[in-house]
């Protein structure tokens, strides 16, 4: 017994050098931080020791940002990108991280690599496995007010991915909750709110939340958000068909982001008007409102789909029986949209390339196996401890009883010659 508790003593007494591996894995990934953007080879050997150091001394907080840091490592390191990696780091940190939940620091860095794997998941559409971890984010986040608005944020935007408008409401809902009145992240929030309706197919709660916006905006003065309210009302009206309520609502969106800079909702009511003049017939008004779109891409490169304003010019060009301009606009069209689909499928193939749920499955999987054979190799170990226990406390028995008989046989032989 007594070996044995020696043995306790000898494994619970922090080393001497316990706490200097540890500064030196803080120091380490501060430095990989600091040389990240300029030399991201020395970076990533600097995480690479910070974690065999940290595995070597069991230091939680260190397997937790160590893995984080490679995580992010792996998603922007150009030529070696691998989200394959990226997502194991990411597992790997929430792994540790949970361990040590009650660290403070450990929580920080354990909440970011939720946020992280999440965006990861829902990049490459794997969204169940996105709700999924943005929940048990929003779950260990407490009163972190600030942590959660990022996660129901994210959460949202993946459940309108994958098309569930019912549950992006609601987590739209939870964000406009606790969110700051009139605050940006309001505002988008309500506006948030307004889309996931309409896509629902509610169009009078769409209006509702859209007008609501409008008018909040105007009152507080927050006029990219008011711009923005006006178009979503005529886009809103639209939806329904109703052409000259849509139109009014476009005209004073384009007229009010003019007046106020508000150059993306003037685009969006340019392009969404120009469409709907020549649907309706109307196409020498249609073709004024979508060359004016046409000149703005530029500026906005990043508007989805901008491209589709050539169909609708080359349309009306072939309804005012223009066929060279409607041919050049044609080709305009089919090039940009060429583009577009091998983007798209870029993303396709990529998405295939890292099947999130096969990856996540075959780290649970041989994360399983792992702790199995460490299982088999301590009740190994037991039974060989206590194998040898029982061979000591044999071979002791054996020596007290061959000492107690020897003695015994010493007295009976003393007693016999005291007879003789």
């Amino acid at each position: 017994m007594k070996l044995i508790v020696l043995s306790l003593c000898i494994f619970t007494i922090p080393s001497a050098s316990y706490s200097k591996e540890v500064t030196n894995v803080d120091s380490l990934l501060n430095k990989a931080k600091e040389v990240f953007s300029k030399n991201k080879p020395l970076a990533f050997d600097l995480e690479t020791r910070a974690l065999k150091i940290s595995l070597d001394n069991s230091y939680k907080l260190g397997l937790t940002k160590s893995n984080y840091y490679l995580g992010y490592y792996f998603v922007n390191v150009e030529g070696k990108i691998d989200y394959g990696k990226a997502v194991v780091h990411y597992l790997e940190a929430i792994r540790y991280g949970k361990m040590d939940i009650k660290n403070e620091e450990t929580s920080k860095w354990l909440k970011l690599a939720y946020l992280n794997i999440g965006a990861l998941f829902r990049e490459y559409q794997a969204y169940d496995l996105a709700t999924d971890y943005y929940m048990e984010g929003i779950s260990i986040s407490n009163s972190d007010s600030v942590l959660i608005r990022k996660f129901l944020h994210n959460l949202q935007n993946a459940q309108e991915d994958a098309g569930q408008f019912d549950q992006a409401l609601t987590s739209t809902l939870q964000l406009l909750d606790i969110s700051l009145k009139n605050s940006k992240e309001y505002f988008r929030s309500l506006n948030n709110f307004g889309l996931m309706a309409a896509k629902k197919g509610d169009l009078d709660l769409a209006l509702l939340k859209f007008r609501e916006m409008k008018e909040e905006a105007k009152m507080t003065h927050n006029y990219h958000y008011y711009v923005l309210g006006l178009h979503n009302i005529g886009w809103t009206f639209s939806l329904a068909n109703q052409f000259e309520e849509s139109r009014r609502f476009l005209e004073t969106a384009i007229k009010e982001g003019v007046i106020h800079q508000s150059e993306i909702a003037t685009y969006r009511s340019h392009k969404l008007l120009g469409k709907l003049l020549y649907e309706n017939g109307l196409y020498s008004e249609s073709l004024e409102y979508s060359l004016k779109t046409e000149q703005m891409i530029p500026r906005l490169s990043n508007e989805p789909r901008s491209f589709e304003v050539y169909h609708t010019i080359s349309e009306i060009h072939k309804a005012l029986d223009d066929p060279i301009a409607s041919t050049k606009y044609a080709l305009l069209y089919t090039k940009a949209q060429n583009e577009y689909l091998n983007e798209v499928e870029k993303i396709k193939s990529a998405s295939q390339q890292y099947n999130m749920q096969l990856i996540v499955a075959n780290y649970y999987q041989e994360l399983e196996a792992q702790q199995k054979a460490l299982k088999t190799k301590n009740i190994m170990g037991s039974i060989i401890v206590g194998l040898g226990t029982m061979l000591l406390m044999f071979v002791g028995y054996h020596f007290a009883y061959r000492y107690k008989l020897k003695r015994i046989l010493s007295k009976e032989i003393e007693r016999l010659k005291w007879i003789d």
